[in-house]
């Protein structure tokens, strides 16, 4: 025996004795997977007596008696008789008295017979077959034999199981479950659906229609509920009755169709429900009821069908349980109507008439035409020819009974409808100048009416416009001091005439005024103003007559000013206005190019000829030689006296002394009883102060005085001021 097949041989037999101690360690029965029988069959062959004695000088001592008991057993039963002749040839030669003691020691007192006398005829016991060489072999899990000796293990039959081996009988499938097939381990519980009702089932039995198993191991199937249905076998649940359907009992295999004036709005109904009443059904299986139509009814529950409506009688609303009478004064010969209809012209019905009777002569039917009553013809109508009343036309009115005729609505009123028992007055911003008028006339642009009642519209005044129609205001253009209109019945605001100036200080936003106004610059700061409408001056705060800038239209000055402040004011006298007492305006030198009626100038509008109608223009080429422009005379500087007073141009020629004597002025063109050669009425004068061959005040030493004076008449008192009236915001500049 070579190295190879000594260690091949020492490690067969290390790893029996490892397995044996599983064996002692866990359980016996999974000691059979290993194949004791290939291993004794390779061991037990070709091993010479020296190997045998060394394998069993280790082997033989220290095994336990239940080691070597566990190990005969395994080897002793599939084990043929020349392999054992072979192990124990070769076993028994050459082994020490002392070794094959304690082997036997070990083994002898546990063996059982049987398993000592391997290859020899055995008598096996039910739950095992003999072999074909007379070993016993236990029956498999699914089989059994219930003899002694049995040479074969017979299956299970079906309806029954055998889970474990070495069996002399199998058991019965409980109720529940089953076995379809011959050598069953087990039984399957019956699925969901079927059931088995006896012990030892074959197969489990569908569960019939109307009825369900919802669980597996069912002994018997459930019947579905009322308002559920199963129509097939093998259910695991029922299915609800669907909307429309029910069922009142149960083990149903369907469910019934509602009958005709019922329904179910849910499923898994166990009845209908009746239609309420005013609603209906007229098929099966409804899951809701209609309403019935307007125009027809349903009294009683469960109806199939709606009633309609007879004659005389309506129902506008649909969902009703009766109709309604026509009311008096209206008619229905129509069944299933929805309304009445009411009775016309001079016709008549009481409740729940089919149709509308016609009155008789010299009667006429109430307001409700439920009745004939004598006419009485009321306020809005008058008595016609045949002695019935009609109504009066739009633009009359007739305010009492049994009126024979209709009276045409006055001016200042109209009545666009017929039967009116007055004519409601035009209202502000409105008028009628005619009488029979339907509707009011709104107020054209250009003219206002802020009165009720009246026959036509008053133009917007100067100074004010209207540019939409029906009026009751004017609106006043953007400076009522310094702006105004040219003309009355101005229809825009475009007409608004004014001074209008832009200044800039420094990168600052521009700023309009159209006012005086003492403008905030501080010092070294560059000041820009331009005159976008009209002339203005920029005067000096401290010396404002003495020192100052005229800008006119259109020019635009750049300052670079070392003061605080600048007093900015429009130049209003002879630009805007002009000052009658000065040849009715022969200095006017404004820039207005239209006349009074906004048609264009020829040229600007003057009065070089001292015409009494003030500044005009000639219009059409010369083919109206003069047309007014209308331009506004001035207060300031007539009325009043402002500034320094060499601008004033009034009528005032007296002064009052210390005591309260009035003294009249002496003529500029006079030098008695005062000689004033400086002062006399020259060509520059007369420009520039506005003296003449008169004795009105003026000022014109501006540089000693700041107010008008004159000379008097008296011999003691050479000059005086005459205490005109200051300038002041409480008077306009102009008459608008």
């Amino acid at each position: 025996m070579n190295l190879l097949t000594f260690l091949t041989t020492v490690s067969l037999l290390c790893i029996l004795c490892q397995s044996v101690s599983l064996v002692q360690q866990e359980q016996v029965e999974k000691e059979a997977d290993i194949d004791w029988t290939a291993i004794l069959e390779q061991v037990g062959q070709g091993i010479s007596r020296y190997t045998w004695t060394a394998i069993l000088e280790q082997v033989g001592q220290g095994i336990s008696r239940y080691t070597w008991t566990a190990i005969l057993e395994q080897v002793g039963q599939g084990i043929s008789r020349h392999t054992w002749t072979a192990i124990l040839e070769q076993v028994g030669q050459g082994i020490s008295r002392h070794t094959w003691t304690a082997i036997l020691e070990q083994v002898g007192q546990g063996i059982s017979r049987h398993t000592w006398r391997a290859g020899d005829n055995q008598t096996c016991v039910p739950g095992e077959r003999k072999a074909d060489n007379g070993s016993c072999v236990a029956c498999p899990a699914g089989t059994y034999s219930s003899e002694t000796n049995a040479t074969i293990c017979t299956l299970c039959p079906e309806g029954s199981y055998n889970p474990v081996t070495k069996q002399s009988s199998c058991q019965v499938c409980p109720a529940g479950s089953s076995a379809g097939k011959k050598g069953s381990v087990n039984c399957t519980l019956c699925a969901a659906g079927s059931y088995a009702s006896k012990n030892g089932s074959e197969v489990c039995d569908l569960c019939a229609a109307g009825s369900y198993s919802d669980q597996t191991g069912a002994v018997d199937c459930k019947s579905c509920a009322a308002g559920s249905y199963s129509d097939q076998t093998g259910a695991v649940n029922c299915k609800s009755c669907a909307a429309g359907s029910y069922s009142d009992q149960t083990g149903a295999v369907d469910c019934k169709s509602c009958a005709a004036g019922s329904y179910s709005d849910q499923t898994g109904a166990v009845n209908c429900k009746s239609c309420a009443a005013g609603s209906y059904s007229d098929q099966t299986g409804a899951v809701n009821c209609t309403l019935c139509p307007a125009g027809s009814y349903a009294t009683d529950g469960g109806s199939v069908e709606c009633d309609m409506c007879e004659a005389g009688t309506y129902q506008e609303e649909e969902g009703q349980i009766n109709c309604t009478l026509c009311a008096p004064g209206t008619a229905t010969n129509n069944t299933g109507s929805i309304v009445c209809t009411a009775c016309p012209g001079r016709t008549f019905s009481e409740a729940g008439a089919r149709n509308c009777s016609k009155c008789g002569n010299g009667t006429h039917p109430n307001g409700k035409h439920s009745a004939c009553i004598t006419i009485t013809c009321v306020p809005g109508e008058v008595r016609a020819v045949d002695g019935f009343c009609v109504s009066c036309f739009a633009g009359t009115y007739s305010s009492t009974y049994n009126a024979t005729n209709c009276t045409l609505c006055p001016v200042g009123t109209a009545n666009p409808l017929t039967n009116q028992t007055s004519c409601p007055a035009c209202k502000p911003g409105s008028f009628s100048n005619s009488t029979g008028s339907l509707n009011c006339s709104l107020c054209s642009p250009g003219s206002y009416q802020d009165k009720s009642g009246q026959t036509g519209c008053v133009d917007c005044e100067k100074g004010s416009y209207q540019d939409k129609t029906g009026g009751s205001t004017c609106s006043q253009c953007r400076d009522n001091r310094t702006y105004t209109t040219y003309t009355t019945g101005a229809n825009s605001s475009l007409d608004c005439v004014g001074p209008l100036l832009k200044y800039t200080i420094e990168k600052s936003a521009p700023v309009e005024l159209t006012d005086v106004k003492t403008v905030y610059i501080g010092r070294y700061k560059t000041v820009v103003v331009e005159s976008v409408s009209g002339d203005w001056a920029v005067r000096m705060p401290e010396a404002p007559y003495s020192e100052y800038h005229i800008i006119k239209q259109g020019d635009r000055l750049v300052l670079s000013s070392t003061l605080d402040n600048l007093i900015i004011e429009p130049v209003i006298g002879n630009v805007f206005c002009y000052k009658d007492s000065e040849g009715h305006g022969q200095l006017f030198a404004g820039y207005q190019t239209k006349d009074q009626l906004g048609r264009q100038c020829d040229s600007f509008c003057r009065n070089t000829d001292g015409d009494e109608m003030g500044p005009h223009c000639a219009v059409n080429g010369g083919k109206i030689p003069k047309s007014p422009c209308g331009i506004p005379k001035c207060v300031w500087d007539v009325k009043c006296s402002s500034g320094d007073g060499v601008g004033y141009r009034g009528s005032a020629n007296n002064v009052t002394t210390e005591g309260g004597t009035v003294v009249a002025c002496q003529a500029w063109n006079s030098d008695y009883p005062h000689f004033h050669p400086e002062f006399h009425p020259t060509a520059y004068n007369v420009a520039t102060y506005g003296l003449g061959n008169h004795n009105f005040c003026r000022n014109p030493d501006p540089g000693n005085n700041l107010e008008p004076w004159c000379y008097t008449t008296s011999l003691w008192i050479r000059w005086q001021n005459c205490g005109v009236k200051k300038c002041d915001t409480s008077l306009p500049y102009f008459e608008h």
